[in-house]
């Protein structure tokens, strides 16, 4: 990014953060947090990863977009509470273009750490199993078949199913199918 190294820090960081994508990342940093202290049993070291996309300033003044992959990284066993987090960042530049904040939470208690209070600025990006869900979603299989394809329970694909709508904003699967289109998804 050309920064120097003495010189990162965490203002630092948050001010590379492109204007219209910072209201949203501020948001999602400040709930995940909140949701973190929060949960019970909390969560443990690499059980969850949250993946965001976003658009960053190099020290030149030129934006790129990055990958940011966070987990816990440590847990204080007196209190249960998260002690650090790690991440990990990529410019992606040459695979996304688009100018929302992408994210995806992948792991045990996702499902917890979604973000339904401002998700209309947020574009999500389907994990690989609903994309597999999605997939034969749009060729018009039924949960049954899906079940079945998949070999998982039709209790999962519903839940993978409920997940989608809920993480896109979607009201029904014919939305959420032209949704899937639309983005490239399937």
């Amino acid at each position: 990014m050309g920064y120097p190294d003495h010189g990162v820090d965490l203002p630092l960081i948050y001010g590379t953060w492109h204007p219209e994508d910072a209201p949203y990342l501020a948001a999602i940093t400040e709930h995940t947090g909140r949701e973190l202290t929060r949960m019970q049993p909390p969560m443990r070291p690499f059980e969850v990863t949250l993946t965001l996309d976003y658009r960053v300033r190099k020290a030149n003044g030129d934006y790129i977009k990055v990958q940011r992959q966070t987990t816990v990284f440590s847990v204080d066993e007196a209190t249960n509470r998260t002690i650090s987090t790690f991440s990990l960042c990529r410019d992606i530049s040459n695979l996304k273009t688009s100018n929302r904040v992408g994210w995806q939470w992948e792991g045990r208690g996702a499902e917890k750490l979604a973000f339904p209070e401002f998700a209309d600025g947020l574009q999500y990006r389907p994990t690989p199993r609903e994309m597999e869900v999605l997939k034969r979603m749009v060729q018009g299989q039924a949960s049954k078949a899906i079940a079945q394809a998949l070999h998982i329970s039709m209790h999962t694909v519903n839940t993978h199913r409920r997940n989608l709508l809920d993480r896109t904003g979607c009201r029904n699967s014919a939305e959420l199918v032209r949704l899937s289109t639309e983005q490239g998804w399937t």
